[in-house]
């Protein structure tokens, strides 16, 4: 029953979000649906939203993302966000490359705000050629690839030791995975984008 119930609370959200509705908005819909179905009381709904706003784990994921956005403009502001793409550039001649392996490379990064720094990269290297929900899907979709197959993430960790295969099997057997995702990133979306830019000469790889 309680599936049932995440179910509906779920497609609210969606269907508030197809009403072009601010995400605030929605989210605020999906906890009153949560408090209906639930039938959760009044003081029990202050306690949660208590919780919620002051709580360890919330105040530091804020702490997390002000942190990583502070690095984020840091580095704009110095030219290194632009500095990375032109060396990427450098390297594979590429922004089908930068697009895919910027995001991949920066999700390694212990934190959910690291998107943040892949999101300048990726919307340089698509330009025109990708909208702004494509871009956002693009940063996020190669962000977490990661998470599929790296043993620093808990839910590896646990899916290794609950399947008592060792760390390097893990690895090695998820690989076709890996590629399977950035091959279904680069089909749908990445081979939208021209292939190559004009190589500049005297360039040292």
């Amino acid at each position: 029953m309680d599936i049932v119930k995440l179910i509906i609370i779920f497609v609210v959200i969606v269907i508030v979000m197809r009403l072009n509705k601010p995400i605030h908005i929605s989210v605020s819909v999906g906890a009153l649906a949560t408090i209906l179905l639930y039938r959760i009381e009044l003081i029990d709904i202050f306690n949660l939203i208590k919780i919620g706003t002051l709580g360890e784990s919330t105040i530091s994921l804020v702490l997390a993302f002000y942190t990583i956005t502070f690095l984020q403009r840091m580095l704009e502001k110095r030219g290194h966000l632009l500095l990375a793409e032109r060396s990427l550039t450098n390297i594979f001649n590429s922004r089908r490359i930068n697009v895919m392996i910027a995001p991949f490379v920066i999700g390694l990064l212990p934190s959910p705000g690291a998107v943040l720094i892949a999101a300048p990269i990726v919307d340089n290297a698509s330009g025109e050629y990708l909208d702004k929900e494509e871009k956002t899907f693009v940063t996020s979709f190669f962000r977490h690839i990661s998470e599929a197959f790296l043993p620093t993430y808990a839910s590896i960790l646990l899916a290794i030791n609950l399947s008592g295969v060792g760390m390097a099997p893990f690895v090695i057997g998820m690989l076709p995975m890996v590629f399977a995702l950035f091959y279904l990133g680069y089909i749908f979306y990445v081979r939208k984008i021209p292939k190559a830019e004009k190589q500049l000469e005297g360039v040292n790889r």
